[in-house]
């Protein structure tokens, strides 16, 4: 019951989420300019997903693959809010903070966190190149996310998974 409830949520953050990103404001449901991209974005959520049975309904799925790109998400909009000049401020505790941030991030699936380093190292280099400041904090994401990849495919299910293996297994 508990997943019922919660994951049309969860699906509504993504999608909140990702038109944030794209748009770098919050959705104003009262207006066509931004009803159309929205809607059109929803399709494409339910449309484009090879899988969506497996990905948003399914239990497993959805908090494997739905739920696990909470975290990147979240950081993805920490970085559009970087753009317009909005940022968390630098401090010890928001670097040990988003250390471990990263480490979540890294170790959300075997997916996401490579993904994550990667736009995470291209957000860092577009930063430098349009000369925007970047807070310390955002390179100890980055080594958290370092951190998280190497947690995730050097334990042993994850390396036996990378492998191709996985299948091969006799649980």
């Amino acid at each position: 019951i508990l997943f019922t409830i919660l994951n049309p949520i969860i699906q509504l953050f993504l999608l909140l989420g990702i038109f944030f990103v794209i748009t770098g404001r919050k959705i104003n449901f009262k207006s066509k300019e931004d009803f159309y991209p929205f809607f059109l974005l929803v399709l494409m959520y339910l449309l484009v997903i090879p899988s969506p049975s497996n990905t948003l309904f399914w239990l497993t799925g959805a908090m494997v693959y739905s739920w696990g790109f909470v975290p990147p998400l979240i950081l993805l909009c920490l970085f559009r809010q970087s753009i317009d000049g909005k940022t968390l401020k630098d401090s010890f505790l928001n670097n040990i903070l988003m250390v471990l941030y990263g480490f979540t991030v890294g170790m959300s699936n075997e997916n996401t966190g490579p993904m994550m380093f990667g736009l995470t190292v291209l957000f860092l280099i577009y930063c430098k190149f349009k000369k925007i400041k970047i807070p310390k904090f955002y390179y100890f994401t980055l080594v958290g996310i370092i951190l998280g990849i190497t947690a995730m495919f050097g334990s042993g299910a994850g390396a036996y998974r990378a492998k191709g293996n996985a299948f091969l297994y006799d649980w």
